[in-house]
């Protein structure tokens, strides 16, 4: 699979996880427009999280390249008998749904975890969408958010379940340091505005594949 913030790309055929692994070297995904800004980070903490391997293609928006519907990113023209998924949330499901047979970042198919992890995935599409012509609207959606989201984390640590999933990854990227640093504008901090929050990020952050993907900023 080969990967984009807005596309995705397979170079093998769908196989178990372990399989992949075992039986190639080659990294099984391409990651167009690089590994890092919030979009892209989503789909990278998704992938290291289920052990997926990928390298970087940083060379987007060249007509040589274009695969996007919305022509916003660029990628190799398409083989046959390959998938490409576009969007970061869409990459995030096809992630999970053919690389995490164990349920190691989601639950079991048509369970209520499963729902409830995609209405949070799909709520965080539909809001954390920084307009730079707008700031100050999207600080305060983000405080909206973060103002729910610190009762909800009041008696639990993750969103659904007892455990980290793609719905509490997909919100980290969008997180930090951006509402931080406003914060910090107005005297306050994360940390005193939204203790919940911050600790849920903190307990993101001290992941494996967290830290992993983050130390390539």
């Amino acid at each position: 699979m080969r990967s984009y913030k807005g596309c995705l790309r397979h170079s093998e055929p769908v196989m178990a996880v372990t399989q992949i692994m075992a039986v190639t070297t080659t990294k099984q995904f391409v990651l167009y427009g690089g590994v890092l800004g919030p979009n892209l980070k989503k789909d990278s903490y998704t992938m290291r999280e289920l052990g997926v391997t990928c390298k970087s293609f940083p060379k987007t928006k060249q007509p040589a390249y274009l695969l996007s519907t919305k022509w916003t990113d660029s990628c190799h023209q398409r083989p046959k008998n390959w998938h490409d998924a576009l969007e970061t949330s869409a990459i995030i499901e096809y992630l999970i749904h053919y690389y995490d047979p164990d349920h190691l970042i989601l639950f079991s198919s048509n369970s209520k975890g499963d729902f409830s992890t995609r209405e949070y995935l799909f709520f965080q599409v539909s809001s954390q969408e920084k307009l730079h012509s707008d700031v100050q609207s999207y600080v305060e959606e983000i405080k909206r958010i973060n103002g729910v989201f610190d009762k909800l984390l009041e008696k639990k640590e993750w969103l659904v379940g007892r455990k980290c999933t793609s719905a509490d990854l997909s919100f980290l990227s969008c997180q930090n340091p951006t509402i931080d640093n406003t914060l910090k504008k107005e005297d306050e901090s994360m940390e005193e505005a939204f203790p919940g929050v911050w600790a849920w990020m903190e307990r993101m952050e001290a992941r494996k594949a967290v830290r992993e993907v983050n130390e390539l900023a």
